[in-house]
């Protein structure tokens, strides 16, 4: 019974941490390179969707609802939506955005990696190619460089 308890009740702090460490995702983050130079925006929202948006193609993708326009010539012009997904909570977060069709067929699903700088500041490192995740994070192969816009 004792264990049992045990079990519980760490898997109830384990839940709890999980939604704590979401919840510092939420919001509307600036996109910034190694000199502090924006590149776009990356906005998570509290229902799990998550909206990239590029300034120098003036492109936006992901979100509830946008039109396909990646790599994948079977996907083209499908109305898709991108979610994230926090897995793993330690020191370095794991995380995966997933593009999918409205039915909810998997279109392309990248790996990646997260840690917090502090609450304004997030570092991700994203694997665009099909593969493992990213291990580290590296200037100008993977790191993307986020910091939160304040509402």
């Amino acid at each position: 019974m004792k264990k049992l308890l045990i079990i519980l009740f760490v898997g109830f702090l384990t839940s709890l941490i999980a939604q704590n460490q979401q919840s510092g995702f939420i919001g509307q983050w600036k996109w910034v390179d190694e000199d502090k130079t924006e590149i776009g925006t990356c906005t998570f929202d509290a229902d799990g969707f998550v909206t990239l948006y590029v300034k120098k193609n003036n492109v936006s993708m992901g979100g509830k609802e946008f039109t396909y326009n990646g790599s994948i010539a079977k996907f083209k012009n499908t109305k898709a939506k991108m979610t994230y997904r926090i897995k793993n909570i330690i020191e370095i977060i794991e995380i995966d955005l997933t593009i999918k069709t409205m039915a909810d067929e998997v279109i392309q699903k990248f790996l990646g990696i997260a840690k917090f700088d502090d609450p304004n500041h997030l570092k991700l490192g994203i694997n665009f190619q099909k593969g493992n995740r990213p291990r580290h994070f590296i200037i100008k192969e993977n790191l993307i460089r986020l910091e939160r816009i304040k509402q």
